[in-house]
Order: C-alpha cells, then sequence, then structure tokens
C-alpha cells in the first residue's frame, strides 16, 4: 500500500492532475 502512495506523489509531482486524484484517493 505504502508503494501505492509513494507512486501517486510522484504523479502528483509529474502533473498536477493526479494531484486531486490522489486527495480523492487518501
Amino acid at each position: 500500500m505504502v508503494s501505492t502512495r509513494r507512486s501517486s506523489s510522484s504523479a502528483k509531482l509529474s502533473m498536477p492532475s493526479p494531484a486531486p486524484s490522489s486527495k480523492h484517493l487518501k
């Protein structure tokens, strides 16, 4: 699970699009 969260962080830095997605998942 931690790995997935870390991946989300990377995507967030890469693109602001997944940023809100990560928040929703959290």
